[in-house]
């Protein structure tokens, strides 16, 4: 048996611009800092942050064209685990991305989501306030579900942008919201490691849920939206995980 650690990571990067000449030099020197493993992008844009000549493969939600910028994508899972993986599909191909990661002897599940936010109308644009973030947790659970029973070798890991802050502070999101949740991580066996993360500038909604048998083997961290430049570098802090895996 031998170890191995992951550090997988999850960040909303609100949206970068590739010609930005302070921000986004801020969150790739950021990147260079942390040393994730998988990187968890939300609001993110594969051109301004493209980690492929790290030795990272790019698996994406499908890219869309915002106010002339191309290759706008609300996920994008970037790996440099050297094992086979391959991209499943997902019930939103816009919003979350999976990959399936073959380490010898341990198999992944890696899945990154955004939880959409209150304002989220929905199709017909009547929906009121937090109706379709309810609404959005619940295909998500759904979706766990099915991507673990139809990949029971595997345990899983969901990450990304929930929008709810689940320390008690109410600062976003509503109790509704927090317990549906809640439930949904119970019924798929999941546990969100995340909850008590308190970053001084803000609190935090991005969050890292992990199958209960790998709980014992993570450590989880965060850094600040603000740089040490004192540069803003999205309006979300970010958070990791450190697995120690017997493989």
């Amino acid at each position: 048996m031998m170890t191995q650690r992951l550090r997988i990571v999850t960040w909303n990067l609100e949206h970068p611009k590739p010609k930005s000449w302070k921000k986004t030099p801020a969150v790739l020197d950021q990147i260079q800092t942390i040393n994730a493993d998988v990187w968890i992008l939300t609001e993110t844009n594969n051109l301004a942050v493209d980690l492929s000549k790290q030795g990272y493969f790019k698996f994406s939600s499908i890219e869309y064209q915002d106010k002339r910028l191309e290759q706008n994508a609300y996920t994008t899972i970037w790996s440099r685990i050297q094992a086979p993986t391959e991209m499943l599909t997902t019930f939103d191909p816009i919003l979350a991305v999976c990959i399936k990661v073959n380490l010898q002897g341990y198999n992944l599940l890696i899945y990154g989501t955004i939880i959409t936010w209150h304002g989220d109308r929905g199709i017909d644009g009547k929906s009121k306030n937090w109706e379709e973030h309810y609404r959005s947790i619940e295909q998500h659970g759904n979706d766990w579900e099915h991507l673990v029973k139809t990949n029971s070798d595997c345990k899983l890991i969901t990450v990304g942008d929930f929008n709810q802050a689940r320390d008690g502070s109410r600062w976003y999101g509503t109790q509704k919201g927090i317990t549906l949740l809640t439930q949904e991580l119970k019924r798929n066996n999941l546990v969100c490691l995340t909850d008590e993360v308190k970053p001084k500038e803000r609190h935090n909604i991005d969050h890292i849920c992990v199958s209960y048998e790998l709980q014992p083997y993570c450590q989880v961290g965060f850094w600040e939206n603000i740089s040490d430049s004192n540069v803003t570098m999205s309006d979300h802090n970010g958070v990791f995980v450190d697995v120690e895996l017997q493989v």
